[in-house]
């Protein structure tokens, strides 16, 4: 059981990095992503600056 779940992350990680490789659609949602998330860390880290003042 576990060796088929193991498999399957496994295989799963390979197709995933072949469709963010070879498909630039993918690459610009996930390049939209890291954008978003990287401006909400800003936001939080604004915040606690302030509530610290």
């Amino acid at each position: 059981m576990k060796d088929c779940l193991l498999v399957g992350v496994i295989l799963g990680m390979v197709a995933g990095a072949l469709v963010y490789r070879y498909s630039n659609d993918v690459q610009k949602l996930a390049d939209k992503g890291e954008q978003m998330v990287k401006q909400e860390v800003s936001k939080i880290q604004k915040a606690e600056t302030n509530s610290q003042k």
